[in-house]
């Protein structure tokens, strides 16, 4: 039986990322390709091994000390291709490595019936990079399974983001909650809305508006979960609590605070329907 204990102090830091791939492997709905989307790559690298252990054990659970799982453990497993930067030349992924990729969706399994291709910082792909790996992604061998990870949404290919299903990583463990807060009082029912509201939240605090901003994805997400929706308003849904994310870690770095709060607004106009 599954048990959310394999992810360890991650179940109080990474709520969203870890109840996403519990529920995944619970009801036992894995789909092909998978977009892990955070700031912290040590923690991105965690919750990917944790899940790909999982999609290679034999029973899903990554707790049965099943062959796979021993394998794992040893950091050989034959099964799970890593696909990352040459930090010590160009820094970015090359087409021939993802060449190689493409190669090792061809490959049958060798310990495990599953295996699982590991794009590491899929933002340094450049475009014949992204390109060549899109086919791969929309049709993968069907005992393959493709992660992929970025540090932003707006760093990837918006035909590669299509075809995966968005893991947000987020670490609320410093969250800081709003004592009956209620989010959809942040939902625009107009563009008009939107405007209204980047203009009056423009003029609080910046700590307070990234409070703001914890507390709308924390909302959304313990709504999700309590709530049954189809695979297509989920994925919105996702996509949303990762562009929130983008927004939060904006707010410090970019001069034109009323532009990310417009931004913020609109797009949460636009998927005000599910919300």
């Amino acid at each position: 039986m599954f048990s959310q204990d394999i992810f360890g102090d991650l179940k109080l830091s990474e709520p969203i990322a870890v109840d996403l791939i519990s529920k995944t492997a619970t009801n036992n709905r894995f789909t092909h390709a998978y977009l892990f989307t955070g700031y912290n790559l040590e923690v991105t690298r965690s919750l990917v091994d944790i899940f790909s252990k999982i999609i290679l054990c034999e029973s899903r659970t990554a707790n049965d000390n099943c062959l796979s799982c021993r394998v794992f453990d040893s950091k050989q497993h034959p099964d799970y291709i890593i696909c990352k930067p040459d930090v010590d030349k160009s820094r970015f992924i090359k087409i021939e490595q993802i060449r190689e990729l493409i190669i090792e969706n061809q490959r049958y399994p060798v310990t495990s019936k599953q295996k699982v291709l590991y794009i590491e910082q899929a933002n340094t792909m450049n475009d014949a990079s992204s390109n060549a790996i899109l086919k791969t992604l929309e049709e993968p061998a069907s005992f393959v399974t493709v992660i992929l990870n970025t540090d932003s949404i707006d760093n990837i290919l918006s035909t590669i983001i299509s075809r995966c299903q968005t893991v947000p990583v987020k670490s609320l463990l410093d969250f800081e909650y709003i004592p009956d807060f209620e989010f959809r009082q942040y939902i625009p029912k107009s563009f008009s809305d939107a405007d209204d509201m980047a203009n009056k939240l423009g003029k609080t605090d910046k700590d307070e508006i990234k409070i703001i901003i914890l507390n709308l994805q924390k909302s959304i997400w313990n709504e999700t979960k309590s709530t049954n929706f189809s695979e297509e308003d989920l994925r919105k849904k996702i996509y949303i609590l990762s562009k929130l994310e983008e927004y939060y870690n904006s707010i410090e770095s970019y001069v034109n605070l009323k532009l990310i709060l417009e931004n913020m607004f609109i797009d949460l106009f636009r998927v005000r329907k599910i919300l």
